[in-house]
């Protein structure tokens, strides 16, 4: 069983309109595929054999994925390029709203432009931001981090940080009373393993996506 999905890679799932909210679809019709055994037979060894490679090949995986970084793939960069503009506007709504109280050009040109510029160094600095917290996520799944938090995290740098309905996905992303609802920060790969299954397969996650490819039936 391969994943094909892969216009939806680097968690942006969560970047949809109806954000997804599990790690990959484990849903109904393929656990009846992996029937009389379930998902606790190959299917849950075989994960445990990719990711203890892929662990075991981390940095050399981490060194490929510098390229993401150099050479931004295009929606990174619109990301970029618009946290950038809201960057420019940030600095001159702050030299209009002096201008507006009293200050002259002259004024403004010292105090103030030094820290205008030192606000525009700031934006300029992130310009690279998102393509790297993209990577370190990478980085957190290879070093065995809960599913649920680095879902969280993930849905923190979309376009649904604020939205209203956060809080209440944080309810159901780190449900209480399962492995991604514990209070640690990092598991075996056994532990890994049983988290991204449980996340991926718990009916209150696909029960809330999108309706249009039927993940509970």
């Amino acid at each position: 069983m391969v994943g094909i999905d892969f216009g939806i890679a680097f968690g942006d799932g969560v970047n949809l309109t109806l954000p997804e909210l599990m790690p990959f679809r484990l849903t109904k019709n393929i656990l009846g595929v992996m029937k009389p055994i379930g998902v606790n037979g190959e299917f849950r060894q075989s994960m445990i054999y990719g990711l203890t490679a892929l662990q075991k090949k981390r940095d050399s995986i981490l060194d490929c994925c510098e390229v993401f970084i150099k050479d931004p793939i295009l929606e990174w960069l619109k990301k970029n390029r618009r946290s950038k503009y809201a960057s420019n506007m940030a600095v001159f709504d702050s030299f209009k709203s002096n201008e507006k109280g009293g200050n002259s050009i002259q004024q403004v040109s010292g105090s103030q432009s030094s820290a205008s510029m030192k606000k525009k160094k700031v934006g300029s600095r992130k310009l690279d931001s998102y393509p790297k917290i993209k990577i370190d996520i990478v980085r957190q799944k290879l070093l065995g981090y809960n599913s649920g938090k680095i879902m969280m995290e993930e849905l923190k740098q979309s376009k649904h940080n604020k939205a209203p309905f956060i809080d209440f996905v944080t309810r159901i992303v780190l449900k209480e009373n399962t492995l991604r609802g514990s209070k640690e920060e990092t598991f075996s790969v056994p532990q890994q393993v049983d988290c991204l299954i449980e996340h991926a397969m718990d009916p209150s996650i696909l029960s809330r996506v999108w309706l249009g490819w039927s993940p509970c039936t």
